[in-house]
């Protein structure tokens, strides 16, 4: 740290956004030549955020595996884990393909 004194700035008027300078003249001219906002059709549908899906498969899996661990005896191989992992990810794919092409078709 500097033991250099800070001087304080010079008292200025604060500065105002440019909204509130607006009065109420300017804004119901301004809405009035705006455009109107266009109609919600059915395919401006808000598409799923990747996150939320990939969180959602990371817990799914840590439950089966805690299920399979609780359910079997012995504990699974590993290899047998994440194969059956991946054949399961590879079956919600080709289901959420099919679910997804038939909704477009229809």
């Amino acid at each position: 740290m500097s033991d250099t004194p800070t001087t304080p700035l010079p008292n200025e008027q604060p500065t105002v956004p440019l909204t509130t300078l607006r009065t109420d003249a300017d804004a119901a001219a301004a809405e009035s030549h705006a455009p109107p906002a266009p109609a919600p059709t059915a395919d401006s549908r808000h598409r799923p955020l990747f996150a939320t899906i990939f969180w959602g498969v990371l817990l799914l899996a840590f439950a089966g595996f805690m299920v399979v661990r609780t359910v079997l005896p012995a504990a699974p191989d590993p290899t047998l884990w994440l194969l059956s992992t991946v054949i399961v990810i590879g079956l919600a794919l080709v289901v959420a393909g099919i679910a997804a092409a038939s909704r477009r078709a229809g």
